[in-house]
């Protein structure tokens, strides 16, 4: 089944529109909440945590409920309908500060980031089996998910640059205000997209329900040796790309002593190295072995972590060439 350029362009939006609220939680969530929000480390800690938790719990039961979904516009385009306007307003919820004590703000805190959760899992999870029912041609699927990722990149580019500058430039004074007009624009953007994905595409394909309960489908994924690896890679990578994600706007601000000024910038070069590093890999996967890529291209992505250790304080080093603090703006 081919697809037109519509539809891969709308079968974009929908990623393009969870890269959004990806990306904030992956490179701002953690500054926002302790340096604009006012949230104490301990405190956004424990949110974290707890929510990644609960998230964990959430996505079998979704993955489950979209299952057992039938509508007359299939089983995945009704959740990006229908949930596309509370998961806006959510994006829009949490990046709000309310002026209160802080007891109310921790609450508050927990109840918007909870929200977020629910409905962006209420979206990603029938988002990503959409592909499978959209056309069953592998050269179509890998059209359609090319696009996907070129409109993720933008949106990307969208959190890292535009967000922390609009914040700084709409809030002025306020930049608590500043946040939630930025990250309001997000949120419709994002409603606007899924809303896009859903009156753009057409499931064609259907499915029948696994004959597998829950319980039996986990019972024989930890049978699986190949499985277990992959997924204790995956795991370690994930936590140290968290953790690296989550301070990059600190190393910025207070390390690198640049300010605010600094974190969209800073930001953006971490965007534009995975953009030419999936560029990169792309061409050498088709040269060497890839699992001989994926270890040494770990190894050096350690290597260099752990040089970012040696970078001087006041001080910002891109390649070869040491910028001194007074060139920033």
């Amino acid at each position: 089944m081919k697809l037109t350029i519509n539809e891969k362009i709308g079968f974009g939006a929908g990623d393009m529109a969870i890269a959004i609220v990806m990306m904030s939680l992956a490179m701002i969530i953690t500054y926002f909440y302790t340096d604009v929000f006012g949230l104490k480390p301990v405190d956004l800690g424990i949110l974290l945590f707890s929510v990644r938790i609960l998230d964990a719990v959430i996505d079998p039961v979704v993955g489950t409920m979209t299952d057992i979904t039938n509508t007359r516009w299939g089983k995945y385009r009704p959740w990006l309908l229908f949930m596309s306007i509370p998961f806006g307003i959510s994006i829009w919820l949490m990046f709000t500060t309310p002026d209160t004590d802080y007891s109310v703000k921790l609450l508050w805190a927990w109840a918007t980031y909870v929200l977020l959760t629910l409905t962006y899992t209420l979206i990603a999870i029938p988002y990503v089996s959409l592909i499978s029912v959209i056309t069953d041609d592998p050269q179509e699927r890998l059209s359609a998910n090319g696009y996907r990722f070129v409109m993720t990149k933008i949106a990307m580019f969208a959190v890292t640059i535009i967000v922390p500058l609009s914040a700084m430039y709409l809030g002025k004074n306020n930049v608590q205000l500043g946040y939630q007009i930025a990250m309001g624009t997000m949120g419709i953007l994002a409603t606007c997209l899924c809303l896009y994905c859903f009156f753009s595409v057409r499931e064609r394909i259907y499915h029948p329900k696994p004959s597998l309960g829950m319980a039996a489908q986990f019972r024989l994924l930890i049978k699986n040796d190949q499985w277990l690896i992959l997924g204790a890679v995956i795991a370690i990578i994930m936590f140290g790309g968290i953790i690296r994600n989550s301070v990059a706007a600190y190393y910025a601000k207070y390390y690198l002593s640049g300010g605010d000024a600094l974190i969209s910038p800073f930001l953006t070069s971490g965007v534009i190295a995975s953009v030419l590093a999936m560029i990169a890999c792309t061409w050498l996967t088709r040269l060497y072995d890839k699992i001989k890529i994926f270890r040494y291209t770990q190894l050096l992505a350690f290597v260099v972590g752990g040089a970012m250790y040696f970078v001087q304080p006041n001080s910002i080093v891109l390649g070869k060439v040491r910028i001194s603090r007074s060139f920033l703006p």
